[in-house]
């Protein structure tokens, strides 16, 4: 718990400020809790008790209410609008926590900082506490140069979005199948979910507190085990007997019985002893994986993931049964037959997007449905049609 100590203190104090200050703003509609006009104030105090009986070493939250006075006008308000959206009051210490993650509380990229707490987007999983001693963005986080990143790299992903590490991985709110891809490393209920839950080695009172965690095995097994809060402290559980195939297990115990599968997560689940693999995970065949997809990646291939489309949105390339999704943002795409990209559409070359400049979306439409090969192939009876019927060329 040091880094909660050391680097959350001063947002602790800071919440009571609002009572200190008398801040008299309007809470949004099913904000915290049903308020009128003053009752802000009630919700700040009743935060700031809260975060106070979860973390009995923090200091008196009003001693620096002076910080809060002093943060921009802006930034205030937007952190009172956010008590209702991020359910400050409405879960536990996790959750409370979670709402340090606010324009008044936390610093930007680049700020001078002591631990995670302290850097804005922490909880999304996107930003932390740097070597340096600055608040910088982690693998996944969108970038453009590389000073913003923790690890030094920002690379190029797709055509106009580069991220920290080149890594794509899903936003809160998005849906999942493990663990692996979201980044905050934490996939509730099928829902990447923010880091409100107290991580291994982080003081707890109930394991219902504790966060679930990716741990690989001696095999490269990742699976995702729920955390136990064990004398007041968040720690790996303890070790059961051996589990039959379809059943819960302990990876980090005796895992599966003697020829009943190897211990995995599938889904957000618990572990249970299976013999396929989910999405992200390394397969060398499709019969390795739960979805039976097993894609062609960068660094190996990977399993697709379990509920894969061959159309519609995708987050990541694993979204897509076939491993391609056409990024039109960092985490925003669609899968896509083929790759494909912009060129003269009278000229032959590689598959074309829909939307490139200058194409003539009637002419483009007819060419597909004279030809389906021009789908994917953009030979030269494609351009050949299309500058036909688009009557010029660009």
């Amino acid at each position: 718990m040091s880094e909660l100590r050391s680097s959350s203190e001063p947002r602790l104090q800071t919440l009571a400020a609002f009572a200190a200050l008398g801040v008299g703003v309007m809470l949004a509609v099913g904000a915290c809790r049903d308020v009128v006009a003053g009752d802000s104030v009630d919700a700040a105090a009743e935060l700031c008790e809260r975060l106070s009986a979860c973390f009995p070493d923090a200091p008196s939250c009003d001693e620096l209410a002076s910080e809060l006075s002093q943060a921009p006008t802006e930034d205030r308000q937007r952190s009172l609008a956010s008590f209702g959206k991020l359910q400050c009051l409405d879960g536990g210490c996790g959750e409370s926590r979670s709402c340090l993650d606010l324009p008044a509380f936390c610093e930007t990229q680049g700020a001078p900082c002591e631990g995670r707490l302290d850097c804005c987007d922490w909880s999304y999983g996107l930003a932390a506490c740097g070597a340096s001693g600055k608040c910088c963005k982690t693998d996944g986080a969108s970038c453009s140069s590389d000073e913003e990143c923790c690890a030094g790299e920002c690379l190029r992903v797709a055509e106009d979005i580069s991220t920290c590490g080149g890594v794509l991985c899903k936003k809160v709110g998005a849906d999942c199948d493990s663990a692996a891809e979201c980044c905050t490393g934490h996939c509730l209920d099928g829902s990447c979910s923010l880091l409100d839950c107290f991580q291994r080695d982080e003081a707890c009172e109930t394991t219902d507190q504790c966060c679930r965690e990716e741990v690989q095995l001696d095999d490269n097994v990742l699976v995702v085990v729920q955390l136990e809060c064990n004398d007041g402290i968040c720690s790996l559980p303890a070790q059961p007997a051996c589990a039959q195939a379809n059943q819960p297990c302990d990876p980090l115990g005796a895992g599966c019985c003697e020829g009943q599968g190897s211990c995995q997560s599938l889904g957000d689940g618990l572990p249970v002893c299976s013999t396929c693999a989910p999405a992200l995970f390394e397969c060398s065949q499709d019969a390795d994986c739960c979805s039976g997809r097993c894609l062609e990646a960068v660094n190996g291939n990977v399993c697709a993931a379990l509920d894969c489309v061959d159309e519609g949105s995708c987050q990541l390339p694993t979204d897509c049964c076939n491993g391609i999704c056409e990024f039109e943002a960092a985490d925003v795409g669609n899968c896509s037959a083929c790759l494909k990209s912009c060129h003269n559409p009278c000229d032959a070359g590689g598959a074309l997007k829909p939307n490139c400049e200058g194409l003539n979306p009637s002419a483009f439409n007819q060419v597909l449905q004279n030809d389906a090969v021009c789908e994917c192939q953009w030979d030269g009876i494609c351009a050949a049609q299309y500058a036909e019927l688009a009557g010029t060329c660009g």
